[in-house]
C-alpha cells in the first residue's frame, strides 16, 4: 500500500468538506515527527494528525484526542501555537493531483495568514509553516543553504515548491502528442506497472498494479502486451473523481488483518472493504 498523490487528492476533499472554516483550538506534537491539530468544525471537535517521518509521511483525520507526546516544544510547534492556534481554516489545497503536497491556509486575526505545507516526499517529507508571501518561518526538518542548493528549507527562507516531474500527466492533457508520449512509456517488455510508476506523473506501485489490472485484468502484464487505450481508460477511471467527487475508499482486508487502502475499488489482494471516508481507511 502507498500514500499517493490520488489517495491525498481524496483525502483533501474530505478535509475540505469536513474541516473548512473551522477554528483551530490547539496545537501538539504527538512525537518528533507529528503535528496534531485540534479543530472545532461543523459544531464538533475533529482531529487531525500531519505526519513528516520519512516512511510514515501522511495526512488524516483521527478518532480519538490526540496526546502530546513531546517534553520540549519544538521551534515550529511553538510557531503554530502563535500563528495557527485561534485562527480558522481557511482552505485546503492539493495545487496539483499528481504531487503529494498538500496546503493548509489559516487566517489568524491578529497574525494575518500562514500556510501548512505538508511535502510527501519519502526520504524529504517536511511539515513547513510559511508567512503570506512564501517566506518559510519554520519547518519540521531544516535544509540550510549549501546542504540543497535547489531547495533550501529553513527560516527566512522563500520556499519554493518541489520540481515538476519529467512524466507524462496520469489523464490527457490536450496535448498533440499525449497518446504518442503514453505510448513510448508503457510499450516495453518491462511490466506495466513499473513503467507506468517511472513514466506517468502521480502513479505509485499500488495504483500502478491497479492500473494494469483494470486495462488487462492481469496486474504483473508486461506493457508491450497491453492495448494503450485500455491503459488510458483506466488511468481517466482512477483519476475522474479529482474532478467529479465520486470517491470510493476503502481498505484491503485478509482474514481479520487489514493489508492495505486505496481511494478506489482495488483489484490486488483480499477482499475490498469500503470505508466511509479515507481517514477511516488509512487509520
Amino acid at each position: 500500500m502507498h500514500f499517493d498523490a490520488l489517495t491525498l487528492a481524496c483525502l483533501a476533499a474530505e478535509l475540505r468538506d469536513n474541516l473548512v472554516g473551522g477554528r483551530i483550538q490547539q496545537v501538539l506534537a504527538p512525537d518528533e515527527q507529528s503535528i496534531g491539530l485540534e479543530i472545532y468544525a461543523q459544531r464538533q471537535r475533529r482531529y487531525l494528525l500531519l505526519v513528516a517521518g520519512n516512511r510514515s509521511a501522511r495526512i488524516h483525520l483521527v478518532e480519538q484526542k490526540l496526546r502530546r507526546g513531546v517534553e520540549q516544544p519544538s521551534p515550529l510547534l511553538l510557531l503554530l501555537r502563535k500563528y495557527v492556534r485561534e485562527s480558522s481554516l481557511s482552505a485546503v489545497i492539493q495545487p496539483d493531483p499528481s504531487e503529494r503536497l498538500l496546503q493548509l491556509d489559516f487566517d489568524h486575526a491578529e497574525h494575518g495568514a500562514t500556510t501548512l505545507v505538508l511535502e510527501i516526499l519519502g526520504a524529504r517529507s517536511n511539515l513547513l509553516l510559511l508567512k503570506a508571501g512564501g517566506r518559510i518561518l519554520d519547518c519540521l526538518h531544516r535544509i540550510w543553504p549549501g546542504e540543497d542548493s535547489v531547495r533550501p528549507q529553513a527560516p527566512g527562507q522563500h520556499y519554493s515548491p518541489p520540481p515538476p516531474q519529467a512524466k507524462a500527466p496520469p489523464v490527457d492533457d490536450g496535448s498533440a502528442d499525449y497518446y504518442m508520449r503514453l505510448g513510448a512509456v508503457v510499450g516495453s517488455s518491462e511490466k506495466l506497472w513499473r513503467a507506468l510508476v517511472a513514466g506517468v506523473a502521480g502513479v505509485s506501485p499500488t495504483l500502478g498494479r491497479e492500473t494494469a489490472w483494470r486495462a488487462t485484468g492481469d496486474s504483473e502484464v508486461r506493457g508491450q502486451d497491453a492495448d494503450l487505450l485500455a491503459i488510458v481508460h483506466a488511468l481517466q477511471e482512477l483519476w475522474s473523481p479529482v474532478q467529479s467527487g465520486e470517491w470510493m475508499p476503502g481498505y484491503w482486508r485478509e482474514g481479520d488483518q487489514v493489508v492495505g487502502f486505496s481511494a478506489y475499488p482495488a483489484h490486488l489482494r483480499g477482499e475490498f472493504v469500503a470505508a466511509n471516508s479515507m481517514s477511516e481507511a488509512v487509520e
